[in-house]
């Protein structure tokens, strides 16, 4: 009894996995297929990129840095009006102020000053000229981050495409295999009925058919997660049910010639970032050495002894002021001398860093060189082994034809050849999308 009821378990999860089976092959792909290709969701994702809009606003963000920066050579002015009451504590003429101005009383009385100032640094060692050097590269730096920020952007989608284009290609031939594998079944199935084959076989074959069923499963949760990321990046939706990418396209000639990886926009971004370090080390030094300016009033006055409103009519008094400031710090805690020496760590910790990510990009192209380099080869190869294998089903359906061998085992055989077939369309897949990449770092760097 407990061997006839594990019988009938086994038959139930048997049918339902046929019914499951019989589901999906009986349900086509919509007639309204949405067919999506490379180039178009490539153009998308960059023209709905978020981090692209970001970079755009960094960049806008450094050319007014660029623009403040090279204010500093312009002469600031000022206007400022005082009024207030003042007292003479004496009467020896001693000096008063209105406002920021010093004038000579011996009377208490209201006062009020009106001034136009202005002022203008005339030298100051190069500091705002390092200033305005190291803006200039703070704008170059954003525009190699803006172009660093779309190649990313590419290769992403182009990894997602990749993901997508290998799911669906595994899923049509997992769906012949899966075919293969329902006939395999039936025809055992019917044997086992005549007495032929022993029911374990049956089994066995249920037993495939069975995890035939959950890899179609995952591949789908995986084509719709593929799908769900290129949605992500180009903010359209696409129904994993009823979208069919295209064949990734064919990359171009020449890209197995040498790639200069110190054009790539990664790269040039590290040495807009080293130019702005010297530029600012050169400020910090230079900040050292004094400073000359030019600033001169001229002033509008009044006073009057008894009424306040009397005093702000009264603007009769006139005076002027110019002079040429010379200031000079020259101690401050060794904090100059400090900052230089940080900087200059700075400096030499980043050129580490860019040598470091060089030899990253020059390994990582040379790998898909390589690759491309041995392309023709390898179509060769595989032309060759397709010609192989059609051969090999057309000796198998003429085996099959004279009943040299058995249908279970032109299906087994037919199985075999269509796994071996899957394999090497994903690999075929998977290679093409480096070849693509490759052709993308080629484009970023101009080469």
């Amino acid at each position: 009894m407990v061997v006839f009821s594990i019988r009938l378990r086994c038959q139930g999860v048997f049918l339902l996995s046929l019914l499951t089976i019989l589901r999906m092959l009986g349900s086509p792909l919509p007639a309204t297929a949405e067919t999506i290709d490379f180039v178009s969701v490539q153009r998308q994702a960059l023209e709905h990129s978020f981090a692209l809009k970001v970079a755009g606003s960094d960049l806008a963000l450094k050319k007014i840095e660029q623009q403040e920066a090279g204010s500093l050579y312009f002469p600031t002015l000022s206007l400022r009006y005082d009024t207030g009451y003042a007292w003479a504590l004496n009467a020896d003429g001693e000096a008063v102020t209105i406002g920021d101005s010093i004038g000579a009383t011996d009377l208490s009385t209201w006062r009020n000053a009106f001034s136009l100032s202005g002022s203008l640094l005339l030298y100051d060692a190069g500091v705002r000229e390092a200033g305005v050097e190291k803006a200039r590269h703070g704008v170059r730096a954003a525009e190699q981050a803006r172009q660093k920020q779309q190649l990313a952007l590419r290769l992403q989608v182009l990894e997602s495409y990749l993901q997508g284009v290998r799911s669906q290609t595994d899923l049509s031939i997992r769906k012949q295999i899966l075919a293969a594998r329902k006939q395999l079944y039936r025809a055992l199935d019917r044997l086992r009925q005549a007495g032929t084959i022993d029911e374990a076989r049956v089994r066995e074959a249920a037993l495939a058919l069975a995890e035939e069923v959950t890899r179609m499963d995952d591949l789908e949760l995986q084509f719709h997660a593929a799908l769900e990321s290129l949605t992500m990046l180009t903010g359209r939706t696409y129904d994993w049910r009823d979208t069919l990418l295209a064949p990734l396209p064919n990359p171009e000639t020449g890209i197995e010639n040498p790639v200069d990886v110190s054009r790539l926009p990664e790269i040039r971004e590290l040495d807009e970032e080293l130019a702005q370090l010297r530029a600012q080390r050169e400020a910090a030094g230079r900040s050292m050495f004094p400073t000359v300016g030019l600033y001169g009033n001229y002033r509008w006055y009044g006073a009057d002894a008894d009424s306040g409103w009397q005093a702000l009519n009264d603007l009769s008094g006139r005076d002027a002021t110019l002079a040429v400031a010379v200031q000079w710090e020259f101690f401050s805690g060794f904090r100059d001398r400090l900052q230089v020496a940080k900087l200059d760590e700075q400096i030499r910790r980043l050129r580490w860093q860019r040598r470091q990510r060089i030899a990253e990009l020059q390994r990582e192209v040379a790998t898909l060189q390589h690759l491309a380099r041995q392309m023709p080869t390898r179509i060769t190869h595989q032309q060759q082994r397709s010609k192989g294998a059609e051969g090999v089903d057309d000796a198998i359906t003429r085996l099959g034809s004279r009943k040299l061998l058995d249908t279970p085992s032109i299906l087994a055989k037919r199985i075999e050849r269509l796994g071996s077939d899957r394999e090497e369309s994903l690999k075929r897949t998977r290679q093409q999308g480096d070849l693509l990449r490759l052709a993308i770092l080629r484009q970023e760097a101009g080469s």
